[in-house]
C-alpha cells in the first residue's frame, strides 16, 4: 500500500493533529536485489547480490543513490520463524556471511530489505529451496 503524500489531518484524543506527509516516489524507487546463495555441506553460507533495475531486469552498476541501508533476511518454514537476519549493512555492501549455523533444506525464502533516503521501506522476497531462490 502507497499512501498518499501531503498534509494529513488526524484527530488524537478530539484534538486534530496536522502533519506533512512527502510523496513516496516509491514507483521509482523499487530496485531488485538479486541474490546467489552459496551451500557447503547442507549449510547456507553466505548470500550475495546485484542490484536489478525493477522494470527491465538489467542489472545496475551500482547501488541506486537513494539506498540508504539493506538487510538480509533468511525464513524458515512453517514453525521455524525466522533464520537469520542480519545487520542494517551499507548499500554497497552486496554480499553477507551468515554468521549462525542455517540449514539450507529449512530455508523458505529469502528476503533483501531496504529503506530509502525518504524513510520508506520495502522487502524484496525470494522462494526458498524447493522452488529454487
Amino acid at each position: 500500500m502507497v499512501v498518499p503524500g501531503g498534509n494529513w489531518v488526524v484527530n488524537y484524543k478530539g484534538t486534530n493533529q496536522t502533519f506533512s506527509v512527502p510523496a513516496t516516489q516509491a514507483a521509482s524507487r523499487v530496485v531488485v536485489p538479486y541474490p546467489t546463495v552459496v551451500i557447503s555441506g547442507g549449510l547456507l553460507q553466505s548470500v550475495s547480490w546485484v542490484y536489478r533495475d525493477a522494470t527491465t531486469g538489467a542489472a545496475l552498476a551500482g547501488p541506486p543513490a537513494f539506498l540508504n541501508n539493506i538487510q538480509l533476511q533468511v525464513h524458515g518454514a512453517s514453525a521455524a520463524g525466522e533464520l537469520y537476519d542480519s545487520n542494517q549493512l551499507t548499500p554497497a555492501t552486496t554480499n553477507a556471511v551468515l554468521t549462525t549455523a542455517v540449514n539450507w533444506p529449512a530455508v523458505s525464502g529469502i528476503s533483501l530489505a531496504y529503506e530509502d533516503s525518504l524513510g520508506n521501506n520495502y522487502a524484496i522476497s525470494f522462494a526458498g529451496p524447493a522452488s529454487g531462490p
